[in-house]
């Protein structure tokens, strides 16, 4: 296990805290310091997603509609067989 310096005074508040929250302090600085992970790395994915986006060749705005007219392309190869036959059960 790590041990941690952490000065005197502050840990006494940090206790004090802990405390008042019902919390065993050494209990709560794991939560805490899980929790400071966890959004750091929320932080650096949330950054990544922004680079990717910024570098796409689509702006978000016109990403659904671009998706809608590829589903309406793709439906037409098709030969509308799929749609026909949908509409055939429903008679």
């Amino acid at each position: 296990m790590a041990e941690v310096r952490i000065r005197e005074r502050l840990w006494q508040d940090f206790i004090a805290l802990a405390h008042r929250e019902h919390h065993q302090p050494t209990a709560l600085a794991e939560r805490l310091l899980r929790e400071y992970i966890q959004r750091a790395k929320d932080e650096e994915l949330d950054a990544r997603i922004r680079r990717t986006a910024r570098r796409a060749k689509f702006r978000i705005e016109n990403t659904e509609e671009i998706i809608r007219q590829y589903r309406r392309r793709k439906a037409s190869k098709a030969g509308n067989g799929r749609s026909q036959a949908s509409n055939a059960r429903r008679s």
